[in-house]
């Protein structure tokens, strides 16, 4: 590590010394001259919303000797939060060789708080940096099973799960959710039994974990074959001839336990999610499968429902892409160099244009300690950032708020954004040439500010093992307006050009407490690429809601909390950009409504942007009417809880809603508590 860390500085210095510009090797020929303008926020795409968590299996975080952790992997969990991960994903696999390996082993049932010792130390890790545990119920201990891969006792099972979620519920754990088992599908490899055992599972499980914690964010399906879940039929004595989807549905609503989220994976292959020769290899053919099946089922229309049955519960059923990559593992090893980046910044793109698919976690952290050809983000053995995670970290770092660039340079692909306190900017080169551009800033919104230039390519990825890519050049200090930054970018490179105001945070880095985050819940009225969204950044408070490409429509998210009654109430800073109108049925606000002790809802009020009327009904809205109150345009607004029903027990509900503002209409609400 130490002749490294010796190459890496010189290769810094020699590109301070030679260049008389910000660039990856010597200049030659003539760059492009373009102006990036911050002063612009552009509305009609989706913003860069933090939507990207994390997958890393239970074998990564073990350690050599059974029932333990691996303390050098504990360790690289500040990586999640410098990529803005909200969630890890992982699985227990309960009784076996992973993180729950005490849980229901040895006639315990789950019950007990040293059957968690080995789980706790990666949640505290996590909870530590700001990264929510969600947690995959998955395979079955001696408690309720003989086999790891199935179920024998459907009641111990249901009695487990529901030990489990009360023991992180008592513990003052908020997982990011409750998955029941891992890839049923898989060919066998995970679950021994047909879609109709399940299903069984599914329910079994469900219902422990709703009695453990009625809050629980639930997870059902995490199928690896969305299109064969959702098209391919089989014939089950006395159920007919049905898709695995279509019976999923159909048992889990009559028995009131369908999943808040239906879960899928997709891996893409030598870096790519869309071309493929073979079209069921794209990204698109998993989505699109998943997504007609919950919007034909929610409003009727799917040809395989019989005319009258519908689902409208569905409109706040979440998809959560919890494993996702570029590429398959053990294939090749892409995975490891800069031709990863292209496919990568294409991912981001298509993956927020899906605004139905609500959480994406990439695999993975680190890999298996399994000696195969791994997909992680980090090497387990040398703690090497592969340029996966630069990417991450990258796209982690740019302002939500969007930006429109255009290089007048097809070659070249960009994504940047801004906020009050820093300006972002990342160039990538999709060719097999070297490019050339020179990038003016101008109306950044501050008119000193400090600057910092990241840079991976092939000369330079592999020299770190910090969270950070290499910093080529920075300055403090400088005048923001007509900055200008010259860039030679190899093929596969990429720079993260960053401006910031040292008078205050950018708003993803301004973490907040407003209050205990109970859930998060969405709402989908339509689902498809580029329709109206809502979102929330857990950690800064931070909601966005957008029209994006369409004229009317609708989307909310409502985040449930606790802990409210010793507040004085909410200051909302909020505003918007795009041309949002307010029409007869236009919406665009928060709305607040108060939990009483019996656990229902009262309305407070809807507190609205400028002069948006209309009052929508939601999901979340419980048919209480709530008066509106303009908040008037641009601005702040102090916001009390003096309408709280006297039998308040301290849980509000606030939902962030948009409807039928106009194309591009966005608005961002920033909350905290007085």
């Amino acid at each position: 590590m130490k002749k490294i860390k010796q190459k890496a500085v010189s290769l810094l210095m020699g590109i301070s010394l030679v260049l008389p510009a910000i660039a990856g090797c010597a200049p030659s020929g003539k760059a492009a001259n373009v102006e990036v303008d911050f002063g612009t926020k552009d509305g009609q795409f989706v913003q860069n919303l933090k939507k990207f968590d994390n997958f890393t299996s239970t074998w990564a975080w073990v350690g050599e000797q059974t029932g333990t952790t691996d303390a050098k992997i504990l360790n690289t969990t500040p990586a999640l939060d410098e990529i803005k991960a909200e969630n890890l994903r992982f699985d227990l696999f309960m009784g076996y060789n992973g993180l729950g390996y005490e849980i229901g082993r040895g006639g315990k049932d789950g019950s007990s708080p040293e059957e968690y010792a080995q789980t706790m130390q990666v949640v505290e890790k996590l909870k530590e940096n700001h990264v929510n545990p969600y947690v995959t119920y998955f395979a079955a201990p001696e408690y309720c099973g003989t086999n790891w891969k199935r179920v024998d006792d459907y009641a111990k099972w249901e009695e487990l799960c529901k030990n489990i979620a009360t023991y992180f519920k008592d513990s003052g754990v908020r997982l990011g959710a409750h998955e029941v088992w891992n890839e049923p599908d898989f060919n066998g490899s995970f679950f021994a039994g047909d879609w109709v055992d399940y299903i069984d599972t599914y329910l079994a499980g469900a219902k422990g974990i709703r009695a453990g914690n009625p809050d629980a964010t639930l997870v059902g399906m995490s199928v690896a074959y969305a299109q064969k879940t959702c098209v391919n039929k089989t014939t089950v004595a006395g159920d007919g001839v049905k898709t695995n989807f279509q019976r999923f549905i159909e048992r889990t609503s009559a028995e009131n336990m369908l999943p808040d989220a239906i879960s899928w994976h997709y891996y893409g292959r030598q870096g790519q999610i869309s071309g493929r020769e073979d079209a069921s290899e794209n990204l698109a053919s998993y989505l699109n499968a998943m997504r007609s099946s919950i919007q034909g089922y929610q409003n009727g229309t799917h040809a395989d429902l019989e005319e009258g049955v519908k689902y409208p519960e569905l409109e706040t059923m979440q998809q959560h892409l919890n494993e996702f990559n570029i590429y398959e593992p053990s294939v090749d090893a892409i995975y490891q160099t800069v031709e990863m980046l292209p496919g990568m910044f294409y991912a981001f793109d298509e993956l927020l244009a899906a605004t139905d698919v609500t959480r994406v976690n990439w695999a993975s952290l680190v890999g298996e300690k399994n000696g195969k050809l791994s997909y992680d983000l980090i090497d387990g053995q040398s703690l090497q950032r592969y340029p996966a995670y630069h990417a991450l970290w990258m796209y982690a770092h740019l302002p939500v708020d969007r930006v429109n660039v255009d290089l007048n340079n097809r070659n070249l692909g960009t994504m940047a954004g801004v906020d009050s306190h820093r300006g972002g900017l990342i160039v990538y080169n999709k060719a097999d040439k070297e490019e050339k551009i020179n990038v003016k800033f101008k109306n950044l919104p501050f008119a000193k500010g400090d600057l910092d230039v990241y840079l991976v390519d092939e000369d330079h990825y592999s020299y770190t093992t910090q969270n950070a890519p290499l910093k080529v050049r920075a300055r403090a200090d400088i005048d923001t307006e007509g900055l200008e930054v010259r860039m030679t970018l190899k093929p596969n490179s990429a720079y993260y050009i960053e401006i910031n105001d040292p008078a205050g945070k950018s708003d993803i880095d301004d973490y907040a407490k407003v209050g205990d985050v109970v859930r998060k819940d969405y709402w989908y009225y339509e689902r498809g690429d580029n329709f109206p969204y809502a979102e929330i950044h857990e950690n800064s408070f931070t909601a966005h809601v957008g029209m994006a490409g369409k004229e009317t429509g609708k989307s909310a998210v409502a985040v449930t909390l606790d802990g409210m009654k010793n507040k004085n109430g909410l200051a909302v800073k909020f505003e918007t950009w795009g041309n949002p109108v307010a029409g007869d049925n236009s919406a665009l606000g928060v709305r607040v409504d108060y939990c009483k002790e019996d656990g229902t809802y009262e309305a407070g009020k809807l507190y609205a942007v400028a002069s948006f009327a209309a009052n929508p009904q939601t999901p979340f809205s419980h048919d209480a009417a709530a008066d509106v109150v303009s908040m008037g345009t641009d601005g702040n607004y102090a916001l009390t809880f003096a309408d709280a029903p006297a039998d308040w027990n301290g849980r509000i509900r606030l939902t962030y809603l948009i409807q039928d503002a106009g194309k591009g209409a966005t608005a961002k609400f920033i909350v905290r508590a007085n």
